[in-house]
């Protein structure tokens, strides 16, 4: 018995007949084709990205000196505010999903993203410190390693030669000294632990809100149901009434989800109208004490004053009136330009949460 268990034990742990090391090359193999795919797309990508960062650089030296002079960081938190205020309910997905993350993993991402941009400097230093590298890399000798010739060295190392691909690796030995391979692994795992973790939320809410609706609907379908399907089935021939009863409950329960939803982006609304006004009323309080206009106590807390508390829902509840009147869509142009970092977030995170 002891002897057919251990058996069934040591079946089990190969049941492949293959070690972990010996699956990689096969895991290796089956992701090759992506791979390869990624790096011809940077092939192509590679030239325009360096025209744009070109431009880019260019633009910014002129910005600079006006940037330096009259930007502040308040000005991004207060435009966070009127987007909060005035257009939350457009953008119930990104909220969400910023909820999540303040919630169930920002110091992880925080941390993550310090570890590999650790190693990324030190493995970055090293290779521009190691002149033989930059030369074996540097087909054009211009003295830097250009993202054409990235490209090109990637597309060696997969599609290369045996002696190709291992010199290569003998001419980046100089980046693998300097980088700790178990820190970055523990840093891609924390931001890959992080989005899963806030992937999980946004979709247990979707599916939340959407068997909340599906719930009304069935409440709907039994009580309107008994009147309206049989003037329903009256209408149909004899070999199609089965559809009159299907035709009403997908009916109902599809009214139901969209109510739900509609609820849901009006709360979320509500919520982000509170936050930005409490964002706007926050500013403006300390623009007040900076003029002197407001008496700088530090012993009183201001966000629980009766003026802050009333500007705050005040500023809170026309921001929620301007929401609902315009449907909560962007209604401009301009601003949907403006937004359109935003819109594309929330486009993608719909997608992700749905489907």
């Amino acid at each position: 018995m002891a002897e057919s268990a251990s058996t069934q034990k040591n079946d089990g742990g190969k049941s492949d007949g293959k070690s972990m090391s010996e699956k990689l090359p096969d895991l290796f193999a089956k992701l090759q084709p992506f791979m390869e795919a990624l790096v011809d797309l940077y092939a192509k990508m590679a030239p325009h990205i360096a025209v744009a960062r070109k431009y880019l650089k260019q633009a910014w030296q002129k910005v600079e000196p006006f940037y330096n002079q009259y930007w502040k960081q308040e000005y991004i938190e207060i435009m966070i505010g009127v987007v909060l205020l005035f257009y939350g309910g457009v953008f119930a997905m990104t909220i969400a999903c910023y909820m999540a993350v303040q919630l169930s993993g920002w110091n992880t991402i925080k941390e993550s993203w310090r570890v590999l941009k650790t190693n990324y400097n030190r493995g970055y230093d090293a290779f521009r410190n190691d002149k033989q590298a930059i030369a074996f890399f540097d087909k054009d000798g211009s003295g830097e390693v250009d993202a054409k010739e990235i490209a090109e060295a990637a597309g060696k190392f997969f599609r290369g030669t045996a002696e190709e691909k291992k010199m290569i690796l003998i001419h980046l030995k100089c980046v693998f000294r300097e980088i700790d391979p178990q820190q970055v692994t523990n840093g891609l795992g924390g931001l890959w632990t992080t989005a899963i973790a806030v992937i999980a939320t946004l979709r247990s809410s979707v599916a939340k809100d959407v068997a909340l609706g599906v719930s009304m609907g069935e409440m709907a379908s039994k009580q309107i149901g008994q009147y309206v399907k049989p003037m329903l089935r009256a209408r149909f021939d004899d070999d199609l009434k089965q559809w009159a009863d299907y035709l009403v409950d997908t009916v109902c329960r599809f009214l139901g989800i969209s109510l739900a939803l509609i609820l849901v982006r009006v709360v979320s609304a509500f919520h982000s109208a509170v936050k930005g006004g409490q964002i706007i009323a926050r500013f403006v309080c300390k623009f007040l004490s900076n003029k002197q206009l407001a008496p700088k106590n530090t012993e009183i807390n201001v966000e629980s004053t009766t003026f802050f508390i009333m500007m705050q829902y005040g500023l809170a509840l026309m921001g929620f009136y301007w929401q609902l009147s315009s449907g909560f869509a962007l209604n401009s142009w301009v601003l949907r330009l403006i937004l359109l970092p935003f819109s594309i977030c929330e486009l993608i995170l719909t997608w992700i949460a749905a489907y």
